[in-house]
């Protein structure tokens, strides 16, 4: 053989080691069969609307001890920095620092909170008033006009007044809304755009008055039209899939779940025991009853008087584009939306 051609060989042969050497490890995990489960992810983590709020209390709790939660001091902590400590007096309109008040509170109108605001009672935040983030340890009332850049979380009730600006909130208890309030991802069970809602939507007796059990077909109902209309006062026990658009007449009803490639209108006192999921539009009518949730990759409206689930089914309002609560409004659950929320 030439010596041409052994170069050419011991060449080819190094070429194929080197190629085979990345591979290593790919065959030995394959072999030893490491990995194969899934990703270990706390979805009680990743699901619990109170997670941002609970990571901030436990960094707080480790810094500043509670014993050290004097009125006046000024503490340093390793992770959060500066504290200032308050009782019932606001003597500045602007903290640049970290502040925790520890007795029930009234915040003077326009102060501005350029961290979080750690309250350990019931705090009143007046009208004009700005944080980066707000925990409440109990009841919380966000003034008219008021801007919380990040999260508020309350353990207790939650009230937002008239032309506030919030991104994500959440509490313990009930949330109410007043109108004019803009907000990103909010969770309670309920929330509220009316300080009254009459919770008069049963589903049991819907059933009773349908005997809807004996009648409910477990074969999809699939519509192949541009447009789909469901008479006044008619009644399906089928989940739907339809193509195009549907439109459910005053006092409508459907005993399943719907699921439309076009927009879904309901006008007023129709009823859906199921989950509304639409590529284009919803639009809920007024005093309406959904027992699912709503998922729309476009807009969502809700009209005065409609419940969204119930206290035992609690259920969520998710859209791609804005959401809009007109007033005595009730969702169960979480409002979320990657554009904009507003009450009107």
């Amino acid at each position: 053989m030439s010596e041409s051609m052994n170069l050419l060989l011991i060449y080819g042969t190094l070429t194929a080691v080197m190629m085979l050497i990345p591979l290593i490890p790919v065959w030995k995990a394959v072999k030893e069969k490491k990995d194969i489960n899934p990703l270990d992810v706390n979805l009680a983590y990743s699901k619990d609307p109170h997670a941002i709020a609970e990571h901030f209390i436990a960094l707080f709790n480790n810094d500043y001890p509670e014993d050290a939660l004097i009125a006046g001091r000024v503490l340093n902590g390793k992770r959060l920095g500066k504290l200032s400590v308050i009782a019932s007096v606001f003597k500045k309109s602007r903290y640049k620092n970290l502040v925790c008040t520890i007795e029930e509170i009234v915040v003077p109108p326009n102060t501005r909170f350029d961290q979080e605001l750690m309250a350990k009672k019931t705090i009143a935040l007046s009208s004009g008033c700005h944080a980066k983030a707000i925990y409440a340890a109990e009841a919380l009332t966000l003034g008219n006009d008021c801007c919380v850049s990040r999260w508020i979380d309350a353990k207790d009730t939650l009230i937002i007044k008239s032309g506030s600006q919030i991104n994500i909130a959440s509490c313990s208890e009930i949330m109410y809304l007043e109108p004019g309030i803009a907000f990103n991802r909010i969770y309670a069970h309920p929330i509220l755009t009316s300080h009254e809602f009459n919770f008069n939507h049963d589903i049991s007796v819907i059933w009773q008055r349908h005997e809807v059990a004996s009648k409910i077909d477990e074969n999809l109902l699939y519509i192949q039209k541009e447009k789909y209309r469901i008479e006044k006062d008619e009644n399906i026990f089928q989940s739907i899939v339809l193509s195009g658009e549907l439109l459910m007449e005053e006092g409508a009803k459907v005993f399943g779940d719907i699921k439309a490639n076009g927009d879904v209108i309901l006008k007023d006192k129709c009823v859906v025991d199921g989950n509304i999921i639409s590529e284009g539009n919803i639009d809920i009518g007024e005093g309406c009853f959904v027992t699912g949730d709503l998922f729309s990759r476009k807009e969502i409206i809700i009209r005065k008087g409609t419940q969204i689930g119930t206290e035992t089914h609690r259920k969520s309002v998710i859209a791609k584009g804005n959401i809009q609560l007109h007033e005595h409004v009730a969702v169960f659950n979480y409002i979320l939306t990657d554009s904009r929320g507003f009450t009107v």
